[in-house]
């Protein structure tokens, strides 16, 4: 029997008829697994309270399948700061064709049991990190235990953060600027409002580049206009706006 506590193995204990007894544990949540030669091995999961004694009683289930007792503890780590990855998706494959797929528990665990002999991939994947895959052979009845890093998935980075938008609103029709028409806007961590003067124009600056912003012009008795406005490069861009009477 092998107990883990936020992802690392604490212990592992042979049975004495029937009865493993682990000592001196904190409180918090535990997983483990119980493996025996010629039975099904399984997995759980427990939480104990400050000083508090459980008991916990498994039945194991006869395995009479030759080279399919293999067990694989897979372990995920953030290549960062080395904490358990959970809720992460592992997809095992034998030969090319799908075995099986789970989802590591809060310790960064899964293991896959019945594993029979033969040449294998898991392919892994969670939000936020990149993807992975890789191969590995699984002798008769072999137990492995596997560690991986999952690398995270990198924020796209700012060439520049100087960009300028001057903003123009004219009539449509009359093409005359129009005073204090309420101008926001929007892009990826950037919200600001404006107001133009009386020559219709506002400035906003300090947007970066490459990126999109969405830009929203509205007044009373004009139809709100809402565009998109994208800096590859950070430079002053000039948009006239033309808005349409109600």
């Amino acid at each position: 029997m092998r107990l883990y506590f936020n992802g690392e193995k604490i212990g592992e204990k042979i049975s004495t008829e029937g009865v493993v007894v682990f000592e001196n544990l904190c409180e918090g949540k535990y997983s483990g697994s119980i493996i025996a030669e010629g039975m099904q091995g399984i997995e759980f999961n427990i939480e104990l309270g400050c000083n508090e004694t459980k008991e916990l009683h498994k039945e194991l289930e006869s395995n009479k399948k030759e080279c399919c007792d293999g067990v694989i503890y897979y372990v995920l780590k953030d290549s960062t700061d080395g904490k358990a990855i959970n809720e992460a998706e592992a997809s095992l494959f034998m030969d090319g064709k799908f075995v099986a797929e789970k989802y590591t528990n809060g310790d960064g665990i899964l293991i896959f049991t019945d594993v029979c002999e033969g040449k294998y991939q898991i392919s892994t994947k969670r939000n936020g990190y990149k993807a992975f895959e890789f191969n590995f052979d699984v002798e008769c009845n072999d137990t492995l235990e596997i560690t991986k890093y999952m690398n995270r998935e990198e924020e796209e980075k700012d060439s520049c953060c100087t960009a300028i938008l001057k903003i123009i609103i004219i009539d449509s029709e009359t093409l005359e600027p129009i005073a204090n028409t309420n101008i926001v806007v929007e892009g990826k961590g950037f919200r600001e409002e404006g107001t133009t003067d009386s020559e219709g124009e506002v400035h906003f600056d300090g947007l970066c580049a490459p990126r999109e912003y969405a830009v929203i012009a509205s007044i009373e008795g004009y139809i709100t206009e809402d565009l998109g406005v994208g800096f590859e490069k950070c430079f002053t861009h000039e948009k006239t706006i033309k808005l349409i009477k109600k």
